[in-house]
């Protein structure tokens, strides 16, 4: 389960986790929002992709970044802690990264 710190959060149900976010950063194809899991009081970045807006191609693309994340594991690599996939959303929940661009 995650929290967000900040009054701004939204609450919503996954398939494995219940989360509660704050928007953080917003890029061409996704919006990447910071949450805290309630469990553990560990901070992760939430990379929200709307699949709605997707090619077929783009969502092939995407898939292949979630495989290839998974199974990265080195210490000056983010990693990917789940995956996460929702009619019309994708969530990939990584390692929060602060203190730079």
């Amino acid at each position: 389960m995650f929290i967000c710190k900040a009054i701004c959060c939204v609450d919503f149900e996954k398939q494995r986790t219940t989360m509660m976010m704050c928007s953080d950063a917003v890029g061409a194809f996704s919006i990447v929002r910071r949450c805290v899991q309630k469990s553990t009081g560990l901070e992760f970045a939430a990379k929200i992709i709307n699949t709605k807006k997707l090619s077929a191609r783009d969502f092939q693309k995407l898939e292949r970044e979630a495989r290839i994340c998974r199974k990265l594991n080195h210490p000056n690599i983010v990693r990917l802690h789940d995956s996460i996939q929702e009619e019309g959303y994708h969530y990939l929940i990584f390692d929060l990264v602060t203190g730079g661009e």
